[in-house]
């Protein structure tokens, strides 16, 4: 076992994610305030068990990395100055936390998971109006996935949670039809921009558990075509 310490001047440290190439991602500062307080004072990365600390958006709270990649790539949240969660990316070439902003008119945003293509899956939300929707950043553009959605379906995106190099992506999902929180998984086909036969198969194949996604973008979204229901949860 080895021990990861603070940065320094902070007491506890907590380690989050590893990638290959033993990097690992963490947060520093006071943990007795975790509950009810402000704690996550630096995000950090180690690098052969030495802190760096990967900055802030401006306040020095919960400041926390959540994956990273074998490219070095971060991604989390930290709060802002206006005292609200942000979204980050952090790349070792601008050694520098970026903020993510949320679609549209929300007002807040995480994200969970990044690939070696460096794309990123998270949420986005408005908490005052009870919102919240799954969304998916690449090329520094933030997605609703529920825009990508061609076939007719029941199903609502709220979370996307993880993303895999094959550009598959977990998450949770609403079934507007009966309330129901159930578990997506998104896999990649083509869309028809190539290959229209596929596209036809596909819609004609396709069950209740399926819904087929847009490619109207498919330079920005080569991957995300097809989306398959997975175990729901009450």
């Amino acid at each position: 076992m080895t021990q990861l310490p603070p940065f320094p001047g902070d007491p506890d440290s907590a380690a989050t994610a590893i990638n290959d190439k033993g990097q690992v991602v963490g947060i520093s500062g006071l943990c007795s305030n975790a509950v009810g307080g402000a704690s996550a004072v630096h995000a950090l990365l180690w690098e052969n068990g030495k802190p760096i600390d990967l900055g802030n958006l401006g306040a020095e709270v919960w400041n926390t990395p959540v994956a990273i990649n074998n490219h070095g790539v971060v991604v989390g949240f930290a709060y802002t100055t206006a005292g609200v969660a942000a979204a980050f990316v952090w790349t070792k070439a601008k050694g520098k936390m970026e903020e993510v902003y949320p679609f549209g008119t929300d007002t807040t945003d995480v994200l969970y998971d990044v690939n070696e293509k460096n794309q990123a899956v998270g949420v986005s939300a408005n908490p005052s109006a009870g919102t919240a929707r799954a969304i998916l950043w690449q090329n520094n553009a933030v997605n609703d996935l529920n825009a990508l959605v061609i076939q007719p379906t029941s199903l609502y995106l709220t979370l996307a949670q993880g993303i895999n190099d094959a550009g598959e992506i977990t998450g949770t999902a609403t079934d507007t039809s009966t309330g129901e929180t159930v578990g997506f998984l998104a896999i990649p086909v083509f869309d028809g921009s190539e290959n229209p036969d596929l596209a036809a198969e596909a819609k004609v194949n396709a069950n209740p558990h399926e819904v087929i996604l847009t490619g109207q973008n498919r330079r920005q979204l080569p991957f995300l075509t097809r989306m398959i229901l997975g175990a729901g949860t009450r």
